[in-house]
C-alpha cells in the first residue's frame, strides 16, 4: 500500500500505458490506474492509500490542469465537473504521449514550451471530445438499448482479437441490424471503424515498446498485410508504423 497526500485540491488527466493500482479513500475505491485507460478526477487534501503488486512496471503520463484551465472546462462542459472521477479506454491521439520526448522542437526554450503547451491543450480537448461524445451517444435512446450498447463497448475493449457483428450480437443477445445501427446512430462510426481505432492505438504501443517487426505488430492487431496496416496506421496517426520506430 502507498500512502498519497495532497496539500490542496486540483484536477488530474491521467494516461495509463501500463500497469495496475487502485486507489482508496479509507475502504472506498476512488478509481483505479489500469493499461488503456485514461482517469480524470478530483485530489482530495485527504490521505488516501494505493494498492498496487510488488515490483509493478508502470507507464503514466500525468497532466495537472491549472484553475485558469479548469474555469474555462467548467464553462465548457459544466456535467463533467459533477462526477469526481471519469475513466474511459485511452483515446488513440494520446499514444502520441510516448514520443514526447522524441517529436518536441530543440530549437529555442520558447518554441518547446509552445509546442508542449500544444500537445497538453490538444490530449485534454481530445479526452473531453470522447467523453461528451460518448455521454451524448448514449443520452437520449432508451436505456435497454444503452445498456446493450455499453455491453458490447466493454466487450469490443476486453478483446484480443476483431468481433463480428454477428458474435456480438450473440453474446449481448440483440438483433445484429440493430446492433449496426445503433452504432452508427449512437458514436457515429461502425463496429469495425471501432474496433480498427482501439486495435491501430494497441499497434502503436506494440511499436514502441516491443522489437516485433512492423508486419507482426500487424498481424497481432488484425491486419494480413504490412500495406493494409501501414496505411491504416497513417490515416490515423499521421504516420507510417516504419516511420514511427525510427523517430
Amino acid at each position: 500500500m502507498l500512502k498519497v497526500d495532497y496539500d490542496s485540491r486540483f484536477y488530474k488527466l491521467v494516461f495509463c500505458f501500463d500497469g495496475y493500482s487502485e486507489s482508496f479513500l479509507g475502504k472506498k475505491k476512488r478509481y483505479s490506474f489500469q493499461k488503456g485507460k485514461a482517469v480524470f478526477y478530483h485530489t482530495l487534501p485527504k490521505t488516501h492509500c494505493s494498492k498496487l503488486e510488488a515490483n509493478a512496471h508502470f507507464k503514466i503520463v500525468h497532466l495537472h490542469l491549472p484553475d485558469v484551465m479548469v474555469e474555462e472546462l467548467q464553462i465548457l462542459f459544466p456535467d463533467l465537473f459533477r462526477n469526481e472521477v471519469i475513466e474511459i479506454p485511452l483515446p488513440p491521439q494520446s499514444y502520441s504521449l510516448l514520443q514526447l520526448d522524441q517529436n518536441t522542437p530543440q530549437q529555442s526554450q520558447e518554441l518547446r514550451e509552445l509546442f508542449l503547451e500544444k500537445t497538453i491543450l490538444e490530449q485534454v480537448y481530445g479526452f473531453f471530445e470522447t467523453v461528451i461524445g460518448r455521454q451524448n451517444g448514449l443520452k437520449n435512446i432508451q436505456r435497454s438499448d444503452a445498456k446493450k450498447l455499453a455491453e458490447v463497448i466493454d466487450l469490443i475493449e476486453n478483446s484480443q482479437h476483431y468481433l463480428t457483428i454477428n458474435e456480438l450480437s450473440r453474446k449481448v443477445g440483440i438483433n445484429s441490424f440493430k446492433l449496426k445501427t445503433l452504432f452508427r446512430r449512437e458514436l457515429n462510426k461502425s463496429v469495425f471503424e471501432y474496433q480498427a481505432e482501439k486495435n491501430l492505438s494497441k499497434a502503436y504501443q506494440l511499436l514502441l515498446e516491443t522489437q516485433n517487426s512492423v508486419s507482426k505488430v500487424g498481424l497481432l492487431c488484425g491486419y494480413q498485410s504490412v500495406g493494409s496496416f501501414s496505411n491504416a496506421f497513417k490515416r490515423q496517426f499521421g504516420i507510417r508504423p516504419s516511420d514511427l520506430r525510427k523517430s
